[in-house]
This record gives structure tokens, sequence and C-alpha cells, in this order.
């Protein structure tokens, strides 16, 4: 999806007030960039507007467009570890292998799409345990797969 920056000014006649226009942040939740308006009753109003505007938006950049997916996981890791206890590094590590073997490691980041994270959450199942089957894996719920990707208590 293209980001956009512009801030736009124009006058609406019905109104007979002058229209000041700017896009903002990006949610990639709903992978949507709100859209703002407002109004002054001088175009010198909103054009002062405009300036400060344009002055306090900072273009909202993906990041490195090179960045592999390997690369990314293991800067998070590095980042997490110096801040949270080594059990839960773990239990984060195991996540981050989870998506490796899912993902190539060399894919890079902006490549992957909304569609092939929730791809890889409905892939997530649990391995049995102490039960000798063919099927070693049972599939999970949804709950149980959102606790695992964030909680992880429930891992193999």
């Amino acid at each position: 999806m293209k980001i956009r920056h512009d801030v736009t000014i124009y006058y609406h006649p019905t109104r007979k007030r002058w229209l000041l226009r700017w896009w903002g942040r990006y949610d990639p939740k709903t992978e949507k960039q709100k859209y703002y308006c407002k109004s002054f009753p001088t175009k010198k109003q909103a054009e002062r507007y405009q300036a400060k505007l344009k002055f306090d938006i900072e273009p909202v950049e993906l990041g490195d467009s090179t960045i592999s997916l390997q690369s990314l996981c293991t800067k998070f890791l590095q980042a997490f570890a110096l801040e949270h206890a080594n059990n839960t590094t773990l239990i984060y590590q195991e996540t981050v292998n989870r998506l490796l073997d899912y993902f190539p490691p060399n894919t890079l980041v902006h490549r992957i799409k909304n569609q092939d994270a929730r791809a890889f959450i409905k892939s997530i199942t649990m391995k049995r345990k102490g039960i000798d089957l063919l099927d070693q894996t049972i599939p999970v719920s949804d709950s149980t797969r959102h606790q695992m990707l964030l909680d992880n208590t429930v891992l193999e």
C-alpha cells in the first residue's frame, strides 16, 4: 500500500470556507490510512495551519526495504533479551523459530502480506506429548493459537 503524506487546501464554494485535508498515520491492523479535514474562513489561516502540519507530520517509513525476516528477528530478540528474563526470551525464541520454519529466512519483510501472516497463524499446531501415534500434531482452536503467540505457555 502506498502511504500518502500530502496536505492540500481547496475552496469549498457551497460552504464558502477553505478546507485543509491531510493523511494521518497508517494503521497496520486495518491496513488503512486515516484522512483528516479541517475548515478555515480564510485562505491565509489554512496556509498557516498547512505549514504547521507539514512541519509536525513526519513521513511514516515502512523501514528498510531490504531487511530480511532473519535479520529482523535477530534484532528483535537482541533488543528483547536486554529487557526481559531468560525464560521469557526463550519463549519468544521458540515463536521466532516457528516463524522462520514457515517463511524462508531470507524473505524480505515488506513482501510478507497480511494474508501470509494469517496463514502462518492458522498453520500453528501443537505436538502431542507422550503419545506415540502416526499423526503427531493436533489442530488447535483460535484461542489456543492466540495464547501460543502471545503467552507461549502451550509450546511443544
